[in-house]
């Protein structure tokens, strides 16, 4: 893993921008969208003018540090005369000078031109059926489809590649219950398949992971019993665990969205990060199966406020997939603006207000 050390500039080089990243390319590509760095967004700091790489993100850190001493007060003074001298910067750091409009790193994809926001069919099981809640009130149980592997297949004759699929039995009793159901789906479709509801031991992320789960959610776990969940995180790596942060009001909410708690939804994140959380599915309970919209603000904070220069110690990006509320296609195209991995789709698709020919089309533009 690398660490950079950046400088970024406006056009006249009146005003310096200096921070660090463990990526470097999708960074840029954050500062250009105003995602976590307001600074850089007001005075129009875009331009690329030097960077370097270290082993560890204490050594970018201190050359962070020392970088910003050179240019003391360098988020408020806009005055010309007290920039450092750019030519030294240069002759410090000239062999990695590079031209940011052709920048590519380790083979990463320019985010304009890549695979776009991540689309993740949502599917809930009570009783082994298909169904949909309002705000997770579970009195208002529609269902949909008896058979939740024909929407699986459904969902992957259309080019779907992910899956979220919830055991909403196994979040109110407190332990796996569907897992059945979850092994049907993995053993007769290629679905990648994240998957939560009750996981609360050990002996239930085994039976999740052995059924075919690729990732596992965990929500009222990390709440409530935090040890258990960081030893999960140790264990399985950051790829193969969730972060389910829910939230009502910005408070957790945990068991089903049945319970809030006291936790504070961005420092919970936060606390996390520094575990090394990547990533994070946040649903605004009050949107979720409402068609009224996802909570855009709400995701606009929470990418801000959880980027690595504003979180204390050496956190990296956090992926976010935005849930709740989806209601027409046109939005998908906001939240990848925002700056969200993926986004998990439910009753919008199972209403007909996004068709899965258009989620089709979608993927085909964007691979």
């Amino acid at each position: 893993m690398e660490f950079f050390c950046y400088i970024l500039s406006n056009k006249n080089r009146t005003v310096l921008y200096v921070g660090k990243t463990r990526d470097l390319h999708t960074r840029l590509q954050q500062h250009k969208k105003g995602v976590g760095a307001v600074f850089t967004k007001k005075y129009n700091c875009y331009e690329l003018l030097y960077f370097e790489t270290f082993k560890t993100g204490s050594e970018a850190w201190q050359r962070e540090q020392q970088l910003k001493r050179w240019h003391k007060e360098w988020k408020w003074n806009l005055i010309k005369d007290k920039n450092p001298d750019l030519k030294e910067i240069k002759i410090e750091t000239e062999k990695l000078e590079i031209d940011a409009n052709n920048m590519r790193y380790n083979g990463s994809k320019d985010p304009e031109t890549s695979s776009g926001l991540r689309i993740i069919p949502a599917i809930d099981i009570i009783e082994g059926k298909c169904v949909r809640l309002s705000k997770g009130d579970y009195n208002t149980k529609k269902i949909y489809n008896e058979n939740p592997l024909e929407v699986a297949k459904e969902f992957e004759a259309h080019g779907i590649q992910y899956l979220h699929l919830v055991d909403l039995d196994g979040a109110k009793s407190k332990h796996i219950v569907n897992h059945k159901v979850l092994e049907q789906i993995a053993s007769q479709t290629s679905l990648k398949i994240d998957f939560g509801g009750g996981l609360k031991t050990d002996d239930d992320l085994r039976i999740a992971f052995e059924s075919g789960a690729n990732q596992i959610t965990g929500g009222s776990i990390a709440v409530k019993d935090p040890e258990t969940f960081k030893s999960w995180l140790q264990k399985f790596g950051a790829n193969k665990i969730i972060l389910g942060a829910d939230a009502k009001d910005e408070k957790v909410a945990v068991s089903g969205w049945l319970e809030e708690s006291k936790e504070e939804l961005i420092p919970f994140i936060q606390s996390y990060q520094k575990e090394g959380v990547s990533y994070v599915i946040c649903t605004d309970i009050s949107k979720d199966g409402m068609l009224e919209g996802p909570s855009f603000e709400l995701y606009r904070k929470i990418l801000e406020e959880c980027h690595p220069e504003l979180v204390e110690g050496e956190v990296g990006n956090i992926k976010l997939i935005a849930s709740g509320g989806i209601s027409t296609f046109d939005e998908l195209p906001k939240l990848a603006e925002l700056g969200c991995e993926g986004t998990i789709i439910g009753k919008a698709i199972y209403e007909g207000r996004i068709s899965m020919k258009q989620l089709e089309n979608y993927i085909l533009e964007h691979e």
